[in-house]
């Protein structure tokens, strides 16, 4: 009988630990399992003695900003890699942030290590804050996000942080000193710092980067900019999610893209968010378990020289490598049975395509505007196949291999 109590007793604390871990606490956001659905909460804050903390892993979600409806941003981004980019939601869509009665009692916000995206409205109204922490593992910072914190004077935004969402730090009236620890201004949106009077206060940027806050659209504003004396650790380099199932990086000059299933079609005119960042890559990797290639997704990317594609790729769409013009060779796997109209027309240097399946894949002017000395190179015994096929038959030589 007394096994029995002993072993209840220890079951029960097992399993009652994570709940007193944490007592106090209220959850801020859930992670999100692969099929889409809420999973188990992810981020919890606490508000405490005036100071504000919020722990856990991941994207904070975005919150009502109350005296904003629609907004857009002043750069060409996709709204699939950008939470803040595009449209916002109106802000009946969105929820009030859960310290929203105690704003005025909020003079300081800890943000602990593993949370990547400072949510939309999230700190929005704090009038009384004072000092703000933002650990290093932040990447993006959401629209209006620090919008009217009227008492707060300094900032110091993060390396990774390559996203700052419009009007950001709207009206933030004491603000006198932003340092900045990344060594290329982040993408921005619309009227970032607008009411804001950064023309009296001070940027302080990474070693050896003031000519290029200096001539970057807002930061050019500051009436100050002064270099540290520390330079940027080379941890900057973005990364981030494409969707909930697909996560890309920048790593020695290569981008890679990983995970499962579909990645998002981009609007014409519209990047997506590794465009802005196409000096620092020459080769992209399309890692297994990514099903289609969305379109527009390298389009006018003209430092790429090489692609990957992994063979479980099936499909790649419209405009994917549109005005590729530095690649000179790609290899398309035997899984792609679909190339969309002009996937890769203006890549004008490209003189290898080779092609790993027997049966010709549907093509629609994918290729058009290449050189008539490209190469097309087919699976042996294929050549009759692609020779016959209205599209594939315009390479200037068809071999077999």
């Amino acid at each position: 009988m007394k096994v029995k109590a002993i072993i209840f007793v220890m079951l029960f604390f097992a399993i009652s630990m994570p709940i007193i871990a944490q007592e106090n606490w209220g959850v801020l956001g859930h992670s999100v399992s692969e099929e889409g659905l809420i999973d188990a909460p992810s981020i919890w804050w606490k508000l405490e003695d005036g100071v504000l903390t919020i722990k856990g892993k991941g994207d904070m979600p975005k919150f009502q900003n109350p005296t904003a409806v629609t907004a857009s941003v002043s750069v060409s981004v996709s709204n699939v890699s950008a939470p803040s980019v595009g449209v916002s939601p109106t802000i009946s869509s969105l929820p009030i942030v859960p310290w929203h009665s105690k704003l005025s009692s909020i003079t300081s916000v800890l943000i602990e290590d593993s949370i990547t995206n400072i949510g939309d409205g999230v700190f929005y109204g704090c009038k009384n804050l004072t000092s703000i922490t933002i650990p290093p593992s932040v990447t993006n910072i959401g629209a209006w996000a620090f919008g009217r914190c009227g008492n707060l004077t300094s900032i110091t935004i993060p390396e990774k942080v390559f996203f700052i969402g419009i009007s950001a730090f709207q009206s933030c009236k004491k603000l006198e000193v932003v340092e900045m620890k990344r060594p290329v201004p982040p993408i921005i949106g619309n009227t970032i710092f607008g009411l804001t009077p950064i023309k009296e206060a001070k940027l302080i940027v990474p070693a050896g980067t003031k000519a290029t806050y200096a001539t970057s659209n807002v930061w050019k504003d500051f009436g100050i900019i002064e270099e540290s004396t520390v330079s940027a650790s080379g941890e900057w380099l973005p990364e981030g999610q494409l969707n909930s199932h697909i996560t890309w990086r920048i790593e020695n000059d290569t981008l890679f893209i990983n995970g499962k299933g579909v990645m998002p079609n981009i609007a014409d005119g519209l990047y997506a968010f590794w465009y802005f960042y196409r000096d620092y890559f020459t080769s992209v990797v399309i890692g297994n378990g990514i099903t289609k290639i969305g379109r527009n997704s390298f389009t006018l990317h003209k430092n790429i020289h090489s692609i990957i594609i992994a063979e479980s790729v099936t499909s790649i769409e419209s405009r994917a490598f549109l005005g590729c013009s530095g690649l000179t060779s790609i290899t398309i796997p035997k899984s792609v049975t679909n190339i969309d109209d002009i996937a890769f027309a203006g890549c004008k240097n490209l003189r290898i395509v080779e092609i790993k399946s027997e049966i010709p894949p549907i093509r629609i002017a994918s290729f058009i505007m290449i050189s008539k000395k490209a190469k097309l190179i087919v699976p042996v015994g294929a050549k009759s196949a692609y020779e016959a096929d209205k599209y594939w038959s315009q390479f200037g030589t068809i071999e077999e291999r």
